[in-house]
């Protein structure tokens, strides 16, 4: 190149563009690559609070990366809707249907990044409020204007305790109720306590229901009475303190009205505090706000009531819900059996909130004792064994307390079904992040119970055009019997958002497993599953060699 030919200045500015040029792509190539470093997808782990009243429309603080906008917000149910970011994208804004179906619902953040899991969240019918700081002390305690109320709250830091105030008349029923660990997996074993106006312990409760708390407590005078919320982590660790922080959010319900633990689907008897207080059709139907906190034993398979069931010979599968309602109760069913059948003998108590220690014995029909079964693990008092059937005949399951307790919160749901071969398909997540230079791959765990021996062809379903996934077989025997991996190839797939579901499909038959993956509350599960694709790059025009100065 010559440069004398130019003047001076048009020669110093050629030079300076011809060395910069280089820098200036670069510097570009460095922008945009910081670009797409800088898009994130949403990392939000919990909202407070932690739900919401039918009706109502309520801002949610979101814990975690917002990730980058724009999120959309995906529900379980048509009854929440009008998802509104604030402009930090810190903040939701969440409208509940008057009509909403009380209890537990999900949400799942996506954007063009990625996905969330599905987080809880809960929909009451009492009138809610949020706590307010300082409550630590008797001194500090928030004073509650009106029963019944929903306290949404959060114990910030360890060594936090959280104070209300409460005016009773002499005689009245004060039903206190904790909703944190069982309800929505936050990490705190809570205790609750009733205090006189003096900040003396009246009463006290822990682990009420699972590591939750409850209290019904009869004044017995009028004037005020505290109560007070404290836990310790619901995992145990070398703290000795109270503990707390961000995650550590609750639901107490405040209530001197009707106040339902449970109703049994097959007698339909609401069980509770304070149930003279209720509308009696409104008791009847379970469409009173007594119902706002209720664990309703459903019965899938022939449900029969108490009474019928104690009376008839059954014939499996059935299932019963009853009480153990006096000190040395037995409540005894009959049924028949054909020998060599495998049953699954299920009996859940604690695991729907109820105080019952259940002990299952099985009994021949001259009254032998066959069998006993009694807790699952040292950590789960409830029953489920499978029991063979030594001959054809008539049989009788009977259920007691162990410790001969009784009461209305002695409640319990009795399944008795037959063991059929099949097979359950479990995957460890339920979103999926694809990257276009590499297929994602989806490990697939298959659990063979009852002696399931029949080859499984698990493939993907719903996936995008373009997006592909050859079905891989699960042979009987061997590694794949119990283990496949899925591989989905993106490559020539536009950008996705969606839902997809990953099934088993045995041999000729018709039926399909689907597989799930855990959800945030134990032991719940979800099949929708959820795969996000990148958007395609934007193909860049081809650059044109630069032409020689002549």
């Amino acid at each position: 190149m010559k440069f004398c030919s130019l003047p001076v200045h048009l020669r110093l500015n050629s030079l300076v563009v011809m060395l910069c040029r280089p820098l200036l792509g670069l510097l570009a190539m460095t922008f945009f690559a910081a670009s797409e470093l800088a898009a994130e997808a949403p990392a939000i782990t919990s909202i407070f609070p932690p739900g919401l009243q039918q009706g109502s429309t309520v801002e949610f603080k979101l814990t975690g990366k917002p990730g980058t906008q724009p999120v959309s917000v995906v529900s379980s149910s048509n009854a929440l809707g009008e998802f509104k970011f604030s402009e930090k994208g810190d903040q939701l804004t969440i409208t509940a249907a008057a009509d909403a179906q009380p209890g537990l619902h999900w949400l799942r953040f996506h954007n063009a990044e990625g996905a969330t899991s599905q987080l809880p969240i809960l929909v009451g019918v009492l009138p809610e409020m949020t706590e307010k700081e300082p409550n630590n002390s008797a001194e500090e305690a928030e004073k509650i204007e009106s029963l019944p109320i929903l306290i949404n709250g959060v114990l910030h830091k360890g060594g936090e305790v959280d104070t209300f105030a409460v005016t009773l008349s002499d005689g009245e029923t004060l039903v206190a109720s904790v909703d944190a660990h069982a309800a929505f997996e936050s990490p705190m074993d809570s205790v609750l306590q009733i205090l006189d106006a003096d900040g003396y312990v009246i009463e006290q409760n822990d682990d009420d229901h699972g590591n939750d708390s409850l209290i019904a407590f009869q004044a017995p005078h009028q004037g005020t009475f505290l109560v007070r919320i404290f836990c310790f982590p619901a995992t145990p660790n070398s703290t000795i303190n109270f503990a707390g922080g961000s995650t550590y959010r609750y639901r107490l319900t405040l209530t001197s009205g009707p106040f339902v633990t449970s109703r049994t689907v097959t007698s339909g008897k609401p069980l509770g505090w304070n149930l003279d207080k209720a509308d009696p059709k409104q008791l009847e139907s379970g469409t009173t706000s007594a119902f706002h906190q209720i664990h309703q034993l459903i019965a899938k398979q022939n449900p029969v009531t108490e009474a019928d069931a104690a009376k008839a010979v059954q014939t499996i599968p059935f299932a019963v819900s009853g009480v153990i309602e006096k000190s040395e109760e037995l409540d005894v069913f009959r049924f028949t059996g054909k020998k060599g059948e495998s049953l699954q003998l299920r009996v859940q108590a604690r695991a729907i909130g109820s105080h019952l220690d259940p002990v299952l014995k099985i009994r021949d029909s001259q009254g032998k004792v066959l069998k006993e079964f009694d807790d699952i693990s040292r950590k789960d008092q409830d029953i489920n064994n499978a029991w063979k059937v030594p001959s054809d005949g008539e049989y009788q399951l009977e259920i007691s307390d162990r410790f001969n307790h009784a009461g209305f919160r002695y409640v319990y749901l009795l399944t008795a079904e037959l063991n059929t071969p099949r097979a359950d398909l479990t995957v460890t997540a339920d979103h999926f992040e694809a990257k276009r230079d590499k297929p994602i791959e989806i490990p697939v765990a298959i659990n063979r119970l009852h002696g399931f021996n029949k080859e499984l062809l698990v493939s993907v379903k719903n996936l995008p055009e373009g997006a592909t996934a050859e079905a891989v077989k699960s042979e009987a025997k061997g590694d794949s019997a119990k283990k496949v991996t899925l591989k989905i190839d993106v490559k020539n797939a536009a950008g996705f958002q969606g839902p997809i579901q990953i099934v088993g499909s045995i041999g000729d038959e018709k039926s399909e497993v689907i597989a799930t993956s855990p959800l945030q509350v134990t032991p719940l599960t979800t099949s929708d599953l959820w795969l996000t694709i990148p958007a395609k790059p934007e193909e860049k025009p081809e650059e044109k060699p630069a032409e020689k100065e002549k």
